[in-house]
């Protein structure tokens, strides 16, 4: 009982935090919505701004307090399908088994000189 109690009002808190998130900068929505979708159970947990938010908003208005004012209209964002910008990781200035490395991590002709003074 607690537990759903607490939930509840951590989804409510993540839920403030991604509108205010989402209505920064257009990655601040990207991100917002990447969190909602990736780690909540349901998107329609997390109220952020899309296309059907006004839907929500009316069926969320009769459980509003008389004390909340709703948020103001903000731009209407598209809800992201894939986060732009993100390139795969490419190896090729990794290390592969065939090279050394060497002694003390720089390459050079004096390396006995390097050690005295390291």
């Amino acid at each position: 009982p607690w537990l759903v109690g607490w939930w509840d009002q951590f989804k409510r808190m993540l839920n403030r935090e991604l509108t205010h998130l989402s209505e920064m900068s257009r990655s601040g929505n990207q991100v917002s919505e990447y969190i909602s979708t990736t780690f909540l159970d349901k998107q329609n947990e997390v109220d952020i701004p899309s296309p059907t938010m006004k839907d929500h908003e009316k069926q969320q208005a009769p459980r509003q307090r008389p004390s909340q004012q709703p948020p103001p209209p903000g731009p209407q964002f598209q809800p992201m399908s894939q986060i732009t910008g993100v390139k795969k990781l490419m190896h090729s200035s990794s290390l592969n088994e065939d090279s050394s490395i060497p002694r003390f991590g720089v390459k050079t002709d004096q390396e006995e000189l390097l050690a005295q003074e390291l």
